[in-house]
């Protein structure tokens, strides 16, 4: 624990891990009834993992998505005319 704290930034900390923190505190008070503390405890930090994972990977997969939409938009935003004629008004004339 000291160690993520450690490595991960504060604005990264508190975007990522507080609010998945917050869900799964939530989510064990609200439905872990055990009485045992450390069967309740294994649960929290299971619900913690695995809230991160589903938020890490759907952000992951969000980016990736908008990377190949950037890609195709500066590949079809790059490319010159491949026509050597000027369409103007549905008439073809030779460029110059």
């Amino acid at each position: 624990m000291f160690d993520m704290i450690r490595r991960i930034s504060t604005r990264q900390l508190v975007l990522t891990q507080l609010p998945t923190f917050a869900a799964s505190l939530a989510i064990a008070e609200a439905f872990y009834r055990w009485d045992g503390f450390v069967l309740r405890c294994l649960a929290f930090l299971v619900t913690w993992y695995t809230i991160d994972w589903v938020v890490h990977s759907t952000v992951r997969a969000v980016a990736a998505i908008r990377e190949e939409d950037l890609h195709q938009v500066k590949r079809h935003s790059s490319s010159p005319p491949k026509a050597s004629s000027l369409y103007i008004e549905d008439t073809a004339v030779e460029a110059p």
